[in-house]
C-alpha cells in the first residue's frame, strides 16, 4: 500500500542561554546534553526503521537552536534519518540558526545534509 509522503520535526532543545521571555523547550547548552540529547535521537530514529521507509518529503529542524550542534552532530542525525526514512523530492530541508553559532563548518554539514532553506531567528 503506498503512503503518503509525511514531514519530520526534529527538536533541538538547547540555546547559547534561556532567555525570560522564552517559552519554548529550551535550555543553556552543555557539551555533554548535546552529546546524550544526539545519541537518544539517534536511537529514536532508528526505532522508526521498517522494511518499506516511510517516505518524507520535509524536514525541519527546530528548537531551541538547532545551529548550536557540531556540523559533525548535525550530519549524524541526517545520515540516520536518511537510512530509515526515503526522502523523496521535491523536498525542503530547514534548519533554524542564531547568526551567533554559525561557523563554515556548520554551513558546510548543512550544504552536505542537503539542507535547502534556513530560518534566521
Amino acid at each position: 500500500m503506498e503512503t503518503n509522503p509525511i514531514g519530520l520535526y526534529v527538536h533541538i532543545p538547547f540555546c547559547l542561554r534561556k532567555c525570560n521571555y522564552c517559552d519554548f523547550c529550551s535550555e543553556a547548552a552543555s557539551r555533554e546534553k548535546i552529546e546524550a540529547y544526539v545519541n537518544a535521537i539517534i536511537l529514536e530514529i532508528e526505532s522508526y526503521r521498517k522494511p518499506e521507509k516511510q517516505k518524507i518529503n520535509s524536514i525541519f529542524f527546530g528548537g531551541g537552536t538547532p545551529s548550536i550542534l557540531k556540523g559533525e552532530d548535525f550530519l549524524r542525525i541526517t545520515e540516520k534519518i536518511k537510512s530509515c526514512f526515503d526522502l523523496v523530492a521535491p523536498y525542503e530541508f530547514s534548519v533554524e540558526v542564531n547568526p551567533a553559532t554559525l561557523t563554515e563548518e556548520k554551513i558546510a554539514a548543512f550544504k552536505k545534509a542537503g539542507v535547502n532553506r534556513i530560518s534566521i531567528g
